[in-house]
């Protein structure tokens, strides 16, 4: 139906490649903002407006771990793209690293990481990783809206 782009640039010198911390945040606020845009919390029924408010909150927890893997791992430039697919919302973050991710299966549960993916994995429908012509990496995922 719509796409939306955000691109986060890395505000740094040129030597350091290293994006911004803020990025995570930002990407949250653009979500929230763009979900709310599209009246995805406006149901006449109590208990589906709920729920959608629910998948809301799960866009933008998936969101902040796809962006927060970016800004860790590939320190690169990245682009945050969201769509809204009929009753499907779509989340992508490309990054300029070609490295894949890892599924942590048992994660250390006094690390302060490595759950993002894990995260990802059981909050969306579906997810992938893919690797554009151009470079780099598209981590995808799909958010059901349909109750």
């Amino acid at each position: 139906m719509l796409a939306c782009p955000l691109r986060i640039g890395c505000p740094c010198t040129p030597a350091s490649r290293t994006p911004s911390t803020t990025a995570p945040a930002a990407a949250r606020r653009f979500v929230r903002a763009l979900c709310a845009s599209w009246d995805l919390n406006l149901a006449d029924d109590p208990d589906e407006r709920a729920w959608l408010a629910d998948r809301v909150d799960q866009a933008v927890l998936v969101t902040s771990e796809l962006v927060t893997n970016a800004v860790i791992h590939a320190q690169s430039e990245l682009r945050l793209l969201v769509e809204l697919r009929g009753d499907q919302l779509y989340l992508a973050v490309q990054d300029a690293s070609p490295h894949l991710l890892h599924l942590a299966s048992a994660p250390d549960v006094l690390a302060e990481g490595g759950r993002g993916l894990l995260l990802v994995e059981a909050l969306a429908t579906t997810w992938q990783v893919q690797h554009p012509p151009d470079g780099g990496k598209v981590v995808a995922c799909v958010l059901d809206l349909a109750h």
